[in-house]
């Protein structure tokens, strides 16, 4: 696959260009606007890497903090629920990373449990 170059693409946004908002950014830099869009074959399998580090989990996507908390990988948990790690979590051991994906897990199915026999209970109480 070929490279590609950010200064083959004008550095006015798209917006700008449409009339819309101006681009900010300080010094004629490039806005994320202007780059190409990530094949996603290169989205998945980044994915697919990200989810075989964390022991073999299905990652879906990331989720940004927007600065109020960090940034999150999200992953298939139990039952189909989306769990969430911090992004941070690439960056130390895979063993660490590992065992706290097992811990999410762990705390997901239990919650799941609870809210099931809960849930029994309840209707048993009601009939």
């Amino acid at each position: 696959m070929a490279s590609v170059s950010l200064s083959a693409y004008p550095r006015k946004s798209t917006a700008a260009a449409s009339g819309g908002p101006q681009n900010t950014l300080a010094a004629g830099g490039v806005s994320p606007l202007d780059a190409p869009p990530v094949p996603l074959v290169s989205k998945e399998a980044l994915l697919v890497f990200i989810g075989e580090f964390l022991g073999g989990v299905r990652v879906v996507g990331f989720q940004a903090g927007f600065g109020h908390v960090p940034d999150q990988l999200l992953f298939v948990g139990p039952k189909g629920s989306t769990l969430a790690v911090p992004w941070s979590v690439l960056f130390g051991s895979p063993e660490e990373a590992r065992d706290l994906v097992i811990r999410k897990i762990q705390a997901s199915q239990l919650a799941f449990d609870q809210a099931a026999t809960t849930t029994e209970s309840q209707l048993g109480e009601a009939l």
